[in-house]
């Protein structure tokens, strides 16, 4: 029998991202046990009747607090039947909450994949007025939620931890590595990724080696121009490669192509890039950050540094790279760790639960 249940998962733009992409493979998923989906941008020219051709909707926001565009999204889902709305970052989580006020028959979910210390006060005193309306906070990470609750302990038994969870390949793909050594990065060029400490660190490892090595950049953001410029600054510049914003598929060949994956975030939740590398056997240098140790354990299934130390960032990229059966047992360790603790199938089960599906 038919499901008549239908999710929303709205989110703020059609940027590539870890939640995107958790979306999209929902989106794959639970129309199988038929529970309809839909994907939504806050911003874009509104749609309304017309899905684009990735079976996704936009209400043309011109802000956050734009009511007009408010009650186009109330229409829709009015029209269309829908019966949860699940969304992520800030202003697309203050809009569903707003919108919940409009459709109390509607269950609102909201997903906190990042630490909530990087929240202006402004959004944390909105999450306690606002909160009053989610029906559940999905935490993205144990030490997403405990940061969560520093400002709002009450709303306590609303917050279910849910950890990311990837599609793991059995058995694990196979590689086809690039001739020079290569370490690859991918996240946004935004300040709190930390790329300026890799690509110091990445200076320091260059001048440690033959030089036979490169690191490939994946993603895009407002600080791509600074980055070049303190490569070339730097004297890597040719050594480094940025490659501007990927879809998964072609993200998944480099993580098939490179010999280690580097993480150098200043502040994360539960970063899903992390749990790709590993579930393609590639072995990963991480700072300690977020929900990261909750991933990694040290030494066993990736090497873990202080964040903003570009010294010890370049010190753990020398040890994968002058050992080989470092570097397999950490792809080995890290690849069955996720198989065994962050598989996508659990990851859709426990959210199943939270949604009430």
């Amino acid at each position: 029998m038919k499901s008549k249940k239908k999710v929303l998962f709205l989110i703020n733009s059609p940027e590539i991202g870890g939640s995107q992409r958790i979306f999209a493979e929902l989106m794959e998923v639970l129309p199988r046990d038929g529970v309809a989906t839909q994907l939504a941008f806050l911003y874009g020219p509104p749609e309304m009747m017309t899905r684009n051709a990735d079976n996704s909707v936009s209400f043309g926001f011109r802000n956050t607090w734009d009511i007009a565009a408010l009650w186009r999204l109330r229409t829709y889902a009015r029209a269309h039947s829908v019966t949860h709305i699940l969304a992520t970052l800030e202003q697309s989580s203050i809009v569903a909450r707003l919108a919940g006020w409009l459709m109390w028959d509607v269950r609102i979910v909201i997903s906190e994949p990042g630490m909530a210390d990087r929240k202006p006060l402004f959004y944390k005193c909105l999450d306690i007025a606002l909160n009053i309306r989610t029906d559940a906070l999905v935490a993205g990470s144990k030490k997403v939620r405990d940061s969560l609750l520093t400002y709002q302990p009450f709303y306590r038994y609303k917050m279910p931890v849910v950890l990311n969870g990837v599609v793991v390949p059995v058995p694990p793909a196979a590689h086809t590595p690039e001739p020079l050594f290569t370490i690859l990065a991918v996240g946004s060029l935004r300040q709190e990724k930390g790329f300026t400490y890799l690509l110091d660190a990445f200076r320091i490892f260059l001048s440690h080696t033959n030089g036979n090595v490169q690191l490939i950049v994946i993603g895009g953001g407002p600080l791509e121009g600074s980055l070049k410029q303190q490569a070339i600054d730097a004297g890597i510049a040719s050594n480094v490669r940025f490659l501007g914003e990927m879809g998964f598929k072609e993200t998944s060949g480099w993580y098939l192509r490179a010999h280690c994956f580097a993480l150098s975030s200043l502040s994360e939740g539960g970063p899903l890039v992390v749990l790709e590398a590993m579930a393609h056997e590639l072995p990963v240098v991480s700072t300690r950050v977020g929900g990261v140790p909750e991933t990694i354990v040290d030494g066993v299934s990736g090497l873990l540094v202080t964040p903003g130390s570009a010294s010890e960032l370049a010190v753990a990229l020398e040890r994968v790279y002058g050992d080989e059966s470092l570097r397999s047992r950490l792809a080995q360790g890290g690849y069955e760790r996720v198989r065994d603790h962050f598989s996508f199938d659990e990851h859709v089960r426990k959210l199943r639960a939270v949604l009430k599906l």
